[in-house]
């Protein structure tokens, strides 16, 4: 999973590193939760990861704004596939969890324009 993770990080960082989406935001967050075999527990913990805040940054010590969502995964799903298949599956969960635009967003921030490229990123690992 942490090459899936890895990937598309450095995949969607390169191809948005030029991206002004207005606002204040300075980090986009996505988590994965992937760790329960239970009903519902996967979702309980990826909707607690859907939400805008601010964390102090390690490096700077100043307060960075973030938007943060969560995807929820079934284990069965991710478990024994290989990168490609992996590539593939959070690729959709997170355009589909995209199509919904958060609770909050920070004034000014274009979530539609900035959902669209992540989207239009993402269709470099989408195969169906």
């Amino acid at each position: 999973m942490a090459d899936v993770t890895t990937r598309l990080e450095d995949w969607l960082n390169a191809s948005l590193s030029d991206g002004e989406f207005g606002g204040d935001l300075e980090q986009f967050t996505v988590f994965v939760v992937s760790a329960f075999d239970e009903a519902g527990e996967n979702e309980r913990w990826a909707a607690a990861r859907d939400k805008l805040g601010s964390h102090k940054s390690p490096i700077t010590g100043q307060s960075v704004k973030t938007l943060s969502v969560g995807l929820s995964i079934p284990p069965a799903e991710l478990g024994a596939v290989d990168l490609q298949k992996g590539l593939n599956i959070v690729a959709l969960a997170l355009r589909e969890k995209l199509r919904s635009r958060p609770k909050r967003v920070p004034k000014g921030f274009e979530y539609e324009r900035c959902a669209s490229a992540i989207s239009a990123a993402l269709a470099a690992y989408v195969t169906a």
